[in-house]
């Protein structure tokens, strides 16, 4: 049996984007591999094969190895005596900090890997999936590669010596996004809303903000200023945060993510 996509782990973001390759590809056409296979029954349902790694790394096209970072090269030494150099998968390597060049060592064959940082909103497709490659893929693989991804959202090649500073804005900011809209919400009820319709206008208006930020030609600060009136209310609260240091601590947590990137890549 051949498949056209594979998957050795399908925790958060191996589910994610399981998700957003079955809409372009028949179930049928992806297995997966799982120690915890309660993880994929819904896959499984939908016809995607539940394989062990040997079988996926050896009858799949492109295999993404959605497993964390300290156990990549145990879970990749567990199927490497079953590679044929003559037949091998595109590999596509999702763990902070990992360089392609970790994964090839791994390996230990020359094959073609593909490095991805993707994040969750990819789960319902506004997500980035920023990705590198080494040499070995072939511009027909990489289509192929696209193909799969698209309906997740935006994917963009970057440099791999810049991938984990980006990766924190895409990455690890949902989690920073997450938080400002329940600390939103939160002063929203302290001042008398219901909470949950709160949270509702905190998400709508990220998103709406999001994408006028994208689609505007304007500076961000003339965005800022664009919602402030002189002695009006928006300019109360942006003078408070930036009162109480709004900037340091948001950049101080995309530096505190890119220090454990580093320190990962290094362990």
């Amino acid at each position: 049996m051949n498949y056209t996509v594979g998957f050795i782990g399908c925790g958060n973001m191996g589910g994610a984007l399981l998700n957003a390759v079955l809409q372009t590809v028949n179930p049928a056409s992806c297995c997966v591999c799982e120690t915890q296979p309660e993880k994929v029954v819904s896959f499984t349902e939908q016809g995607v094969a539940l394989l062990s790694a040997n079988e996926v790394v050896t009858q799949s096209d492109i295999v993404f190895l959605a497993v964390k970072p300290q156990v990549l090269g145990e879970v990749v030494h567990s199927f490497t005596s079953s590679l044929n150099p003559k037949k091998l998968p595109v590999f596509v390597t999702m763990a902070a900090g990992t360089t392609i060049a970790t994964l090839e060592s791994f390996l230990d064959t020359p094959a073609p890997v593909i490095r991805i940082m993707p994040n969750l909103p990819c789960s319902v497709g506004k997500g980035v999936i920023l990705y590198c490659t080494n040499t070995a893929v072939s511009d027909s693989q990489k289509q192929q590669f696209f193909s799969l991804l698209s309906p997740a959202g935006l994917l963009d090649e970057i440099a791999e010596a810049d991938i984990d500073a980006a990766s924190v804005v895409s990455g690890c900011g949902p989690a920073f996004v997450f938080a400002f809209a329940e600390a939103l919400a939160n002063g929203a009820a302290a001042c008398g809303l219901d909470k949950q319709r709160a949270l509702l206008y905190a998400a709508r208006t990220l998103e709406g903000a999001a994408t006028l930020m994208e689609h505007s030609d304007k500076e961000v600060t003339d965005l800022i200023k664009a919602v402030c009136s002189p002695k009006g209310t928006t300019i109360e609260g942006v003078e408070s945060l930036e009162k109480n240091g709004f900037a340091t601590v948001v950049g101080n947590a995309v530096k505190a993510s890119y220090h454990r990137t580093v320190e990962l890549s290094q362990s």
